[in-house]
């Protein structure tokens, strides 16, 4: 009676074992494996129309997207069939950091910004202020619900 008595708790132990390794390895599958700042453009390649868009140089647009608040990378404003966005990149130490815009791509009523950031190469010769790069742009579309902004590694910089 003893060594069945063993038998079988070893064996319950056994199973608990698997079991907790199984849920353990789904946990670490779903964590690694979703990674929900990635976005690839390519997979939503049904009904895509791509936008135009300028840059502004506006002093009154710029002064209602500014925000003194230097956190804020992302604002948009709207003015009847014009959509106005101020996209800003991290404050920098120096400068020769810029931002540009690769282009805009309306999906669903969702408008897809996609940006480009460069970066002073070694050695370069760079000013010694604080920077922080901004850019400002214009576009039309009445149809647009939401807009998003990602980068050139395919990570979005916030939604609105």
């Amino acid at each position: 009676m003893g060594r069945e008595w063993e038998g079988i708790v070893m064996n319950r132990i056994r199973m608990n074992k698997a079991i907790l390794f199984v849920i353990i390895s789904l946990l670490v599958i779903g964590i690694v494996g979703c990674d929900s700042n990635n976005i690839d453009i390519n997979d939503y390649t049904d009904d895509v129309t791509d936008m135009e868009f300028e840059y502004i140089d506006d002093n009154e647009i710029e002064r209602k997207l500014a925000n003194k608040d230097k956190s804020e990378h992302f604002k948009v404003l709207r003015r009847d069939d014009a959509i106005y966005v101020k996209i800003a990149d991290n404050e920098h130490s120096t400068g020769g950091y810029s931002l540009r815009v690769k282009d805009i791509k309306l999906m669903n009523n969702i408008a897809v910004i996609s940006i480009e950031k460069s970066e002073p190469s070694p050695g370069s010769i760079v000013t010694t202020a604080f920077d922080q790069p901004i850019i400002h742009i214009r576009f039309e579309n009445s149809e647009v619900k939401y807009i998003t902004v990602i980068d050139q590694d395919g990570k979005y910089i916030r939604e609105k």
